[in-house]
């Protein structure tokens, strides 16, 4: 409940401040990440896998990367700081930590309308408030875009291999710095989205997991999400392959349409536009690839489709009449209103009630 209040409050800023200086809206952004970063930190019994998160963290004792135990990042980082205080709200606010800065810095260094960028990210993410070890990999690799719109190869990797330690699925990421600077014409990229979604709806299965390139550990994840999505275990979502397939359509659609109509020029000129496009296009032929496999993989996806928190802001840069910019608002806001709707429900308690430690 407490996600739509804030989510109403980023949207009344974001029209209340959505053609002020940068600088301004920079200062709005710095206070909407610190209240999330106090509720990230001081929630209790809220968010996804918050019992498995919560009973790790009380019985570990050692660097062991046993079978029951998690990724080696989330490993160390749980053991330093059950050995320094062993405070699960220590702990919490680590995580927020890291959520604060990627999600400001980034916001700051990349977007061009930042309250714009901040609802789209409440919406998709509810602030990290409900954080579980995919989202903070999510968050790590936005903020890991400021490196490849600077040409900084070696910290992109940097980034990637941490987040990779919170979450496997983020190693994905690795080509985004070459499908980011690469100037492949589009058309050829409409040849690739045929060719990958045929071949994974044919030979997916074989294609994942009768190859030993991946590693053991990995396809057994992958075995592990496939089986259980024909078996029709959703893992805790509330939306099937086939809805979620088609909501990507759609709301994919949307965003190349303005694209096609208001930034076909400037995506010849604007070089951080345009590779922004290309990792937003492979994210869509990532996702239609993958999805029908295990819906599951739409976490894999987040890592390209994330680029969507900057596209929008240089898409309402890009309108130059009035009344087209104010329908483009009301369609983003609708798109984000459904979003964020999709993603709560009371039947989720751990992600619709909030809980903080100061009143249990």
């Amino acid at each position: 409940m407490l996600s739509y209040v804030i989510f109403i409050f980023c949207i009344v800023l974001t029209l209340a401040f959505i053609n002020a200086p940068s600088k301004r809206q920079n200062q709005i952004i710095f206070i909407l990440c610190f209240v999330c970063f106090l509720l990230t930190g001081l929630r209790w019994e809220f968010g996804g896998d918050w019992e498995v998160y919560y009973s790790y963290f009380q019985k570990i004792n050692s660097f062991a990367l046993d079978e029951g135990s998690f990724e080696y990042g989330w490993v160390i980082l749980s053991f330093v700081v059950k050995k320094l205080c062993a405070s699960y709200i220590v702990f919490q606010f680590l995580m927020a930590a890291i959520i604060f800065f990627c999600i400001h810095q980034s916001f700051k260094k990349i977007s061009v309308v930042p309250v714009l960028s901040f609802m789209i990210y409440f919406a998709i993410m509810q602030g990290g408030i409900d954080y579980v070890r995919s989202t903070i990999a999510t968050i790590i690799i936005i903020y890991s875009y400021t490196y490849v719109v600077e040409k900084r190869l070696y910290a992109f990797l940097m980034m990637v291999i941490f987040a990779g330690a919170i979450h496997t699925s983020a190693y994905i990421a690795f080509p985004i710095y070459w499908i980011y600077h690469n100037r492949l014409r589009y058309k050829y990229y409409f040849v690739l989205f045929v060719v990958c979604v045929g071949l994974f709806m044919t030979i997916g299965k074989v294609i994942l997991l009768d190859f030993p390139y991946l590693g053991t550990w990995i396809q057994y994840r992958l075995l592990e999400y496939i089986n259980g999505q024909e078996n029709g275990n959703l893992y805790g979502g509330m939306i099937s392959v086939e809805d979620a397939i088609m909501n990507c359509i759609l709301k994919n659609s949307v965003t190349f349409l303005f694209l096609f109509f208001y930034c076909r020029k400037a995506i010849k000129t604007n070089n951080i536009l345009r590779g922004l496009t290309n990792v937003y296009v492979a994210g869509t032929i990532l996702y239609c690839s993958m999805t029908p496999l295990s819906v599951q993989f739409v976490r894999m996806t987040g890592y390209m489709s994330a680029t969507e928190i900057f596209l929008y802001p240089y898409i309402y840069q890009n309108i130059q009449k009035r009344p087209n910019r104010l329908l483009f608002l009301l369609v983003t806001i609708s798109i984000n209103i459904y979003r964020i709707a999709g993603h709560l429900s009371p039947e989720l308690p751990l992600g619709y009630y909030y809980h903080c430690v100061l009143f249990q």
